[in-house]
């Protein structure tokens, strides 16, 4: 099965950073949510996060595009364009995702 790809942005990590400060005592949950800019409540449910899963509890699972036509698909449509279209204009054909 294919790993699922993981957004990790810098606003992640200081998340991740500021969550640990909060977690060895060295900073207070209210002073976490002044510098995160966030709900104490959302706050709470971050720093369980982080506590169960480490660092994966904060990230977004990246998604891919509901719209985007299969494999089958474009390799039938690049088919048909190199056997029959191929003196139409190109951007006709454009719309493949690889």
């Amino acid at each position: 099965m294919k790993e699922p790809k993981v957004l990790l942005t810098m606003k992640d990590i200081k998340k991740h950073e500021i969550i640990k400060e909060v977690l060895a005592k060295r900073l207070k949950g209210i002073q976490a949510c002044e510098v995160l800019g966030i709900t104490p409540v959302h706050f709470s449910r971050l720093k369980k996060k982080v506590q169960l899963h480490g660092i994966q509890g904060i990230l977004r699972p990246g998604r891919e595009a509901p719209n985007k036509i299969t494999n089958l698909l474009s390799d039938k449509v690049t088919a048909l364009y190199k056997k029959y279209y191929y003196d139409f204009n190109i951007s006709h054909f454009n719309w493949r995702q690889g």
